[in-house]
């Protein structure tokens, strides 16, 4: 199951996991929302180097799962839970 919850005008995409019981949110769209960045595009690439050399291992763990994008196509998007992008700000 599929869901999209929003944050005043931005959208997070989250897919529920029903194997680990949890909801793992699309990362390029929480940082929109966790950080304000207008380009959450550009921000996650950079912030995943910048914690990859730092020895952060949620940045890692992140899995790639196919969610619909802007243009309705279903895209490979770096997913993580409630907890890793804790980790990951």
């Amino acid at each position: 199951m599929s869901a999209t919850i929003r944050h005043e005008a931005k959208q997070v995409r989250r897919n529920w996991n029903q194997a680990e019981a949890k909801w793992p949110f699309a990362v390029v769209d929480a940082c929109a929302v966790l950080k304000e960045s207008v380009a959450a595009g550009i921000y996650w690439p950079k912030l995943k180097i910048g914690r990859k050399k730092e020895g952060n291992q949620a940045v890692t763990n992140c899995q790639g799962l196919k969610m619909i994008s802007a243009d309705g196509k279903k895209r490979p998007s770096a997913v993580a839970d409630a907890k890793q992008l804790h980790n990951i700000h």
